[in-house]
């Protein structure tokens, strides 16, 4: 397989859209982190900002990432494989590996964040 033939690939896509994401996810809970560090704010505030930040990683890998057709159908990979490598991530970096009902309902919101922002991302880049 050619470079160019690679670089157009649905595998390549998703491979990079995820890359992006997990990047994205990783970088801004450390900023986050550091945020609540220094600034004294409420429990309450943690989750609806963690699930903003994994919603905008999602969507900017899928903006930079995907292209061409079939978007939500790469979203919804991306979005899926998104959640399991940050799930995953973040599980190894605190050392706590519990799963139940919130693995599922991360890899639901994966599935559905990715799903919505495949089609807008090609949406937007066809403008």
């Amino acid at each position: 397989m050619d470079y160019e033939k690679w670089n157009d690939s649905t595998v390549w896509q998703i491979v990079k859209s995820t890359g992006i994401a997990v990047l994205f996810s990783l970088l801004s809970a450390v900023l986050f982190s550091l945020l609540l560090g220094f600034a004294p704010l409420s429990d309450r505030v943690i989750l609806p900002v963690c699930i903003a930040l994994r919603t905008v990683a999602i969507f900017l890998g899928s903006l930079f990432g995907i292209r061409g057709e079939k978007g939500w159908m790469k979203g919804l990979v991306a979005g899926i494989l998104t959640a399991m490598a940050t799930r995953t991530l973040f599980s190894a970096l605190s050392g706590d590996w519990s799963g139940g009902l919130g693995v599922l309902i991360d890899l639901f919101f994966g599935a559905a964040i990715g799903t919505i922002c495949g089609v807008l991302a090609l949406n937007i880049k066809e403008r």
